[in-house]
């Protein structure tokens, strides 16, 4: 049967066995990778990937829906994680035949119908699509607000600012974590990202952040990745970083005292992370930021550039 505009009706399923069709899945998003990233990023992609759906799926907070045609083959996947009321959309895929035909409208209404009457209070889709999608239309008819972001890079072994050993800031310690912690919360206070990211809301949330990303939480980190910047002997900055893909490390965060601010600690901070990457032998860096974040010019200046446009859709339960 064929709707009024030519295409075909799309349903969406829950998943409770890997399908038939993951290894296109795997592939083209491998692809995706590899375009961002080198192909050393690919086959990683193409080796981790199998055990990572396995394990979401057997995973009793994530949820894996899948898109289908009448006569039941897969089109596109949806990977969704409801924790303490919210829901988070990680990842999104339609395979390439496919695109264009709603395939991933259809998945973004299932998963918010799902998350919803799961009680979620907010609900997320922040992710970087590994390939072409359009949410925006079937979510913004369901209440969510859109805040675009870029995905930037730089080439470290171009960057001069990247050379030699970090020269100002230092590694974090554990005894850092709670005014590291603090200084995350109040850099965030009026930042348009704290109706985001539940890790910048207040110290406690930001402590299981830092807590998280010491652990590899966020991909793969070196001691030196976490580093926090002094004056006086109080702290005024913070940095974290993990891997995003081989020989490239990717800033998660970067947070200034509300009253340094201005002051080029931000720039110290960017600088020593480039060249604490240099010394673990990562030759690129790469960061997302919110479009409107007046840090971009910070990350203009120093040779990065947009990889990527990539949309962040957000709802919050009304009086919630």
């Amino acid at each position: 049967m064929a709707l009024k505009d030519g295409k075909e009706p799309v349903d969406v399923i829950a998943l409770d066995e890997l399908p038939a069709e993951l290894g296109v899945f795997i592939e083209e998003m491998a692809q995706g990778t590899g375009a961002l990233y080198g192909e050393e990023a690919a086959e990683e992609y193409r080796q981790q990937a199998p055990a990572l759906f396995q394990a979401n799926l057997e995973n009793q907070s994530a949820g894996l829906l899948a898109s289908v045609t009448p006569d039941g083959a897969c089109t596109g996947l949806l990977l969704m994680l409801l924790d303490d009321g919210l829901g988070r959309v990680g990842l999104v895929h339609v395979r390439t035949p496919f695109r264009g035909a709603d395939h991933e409208q259809a998945l973004g209404r299932a998963a918010v119908a799902v998350l919803r009457g799961a009680g979620a209070e907010r609900i997320l889709f922040h992710f970087l699509p590994l390939c072409e999608l359009n949410l925006e239309p079937a979510l913004t008819g369901l209440g969510f607000w859109t805040a675009p972001h870029l995905l930037m890079g730089v080439d470290l072994e171009e960057a001069p600012w990247a050379a030699g050993e970090p020269e100002t800031s230092r590694p974090l310690t554990q005894d850092d974590i709670p005014r590291a912690a603090a200084i995350i919360a109040a850099a965030y206070r009026d930042h348009p990202a704290r109706n985001i990211d539940r890790e910048v809301q207040d110290p406690d949330n930001a402590a299981r952040f830092l807590a998280l990303a010491q652990n590899g939480g966020y991909g793969r980190v070196e001691p030196g990745w976490l580093r926090v910047l002094e004056r006086e002997g109080e702290l005024t900055g913070v940095a974290v970083a993990a891997q995003a893909a081989p020989g490239v490390g990717f800033l998660i965060q970067l947070a200034v005292a509300p009253e340094c601010q201005g002051s080029g600690a931000g720039k110290t901070l960017l600088r020593d992370m480039g060249r604490a990457f240099r010394v673990d032998g990562y030759s690129r860096m790469a960061l997302g930021v919110l479009a409107s974040n007046p840090a971009r010019k910070l990350y203009d200046n120093h040779g990065f550039h947009v990889l990527r446009h990539v949309d962040t859709h957000v709802w919050q339960r009304p009086n919630s």
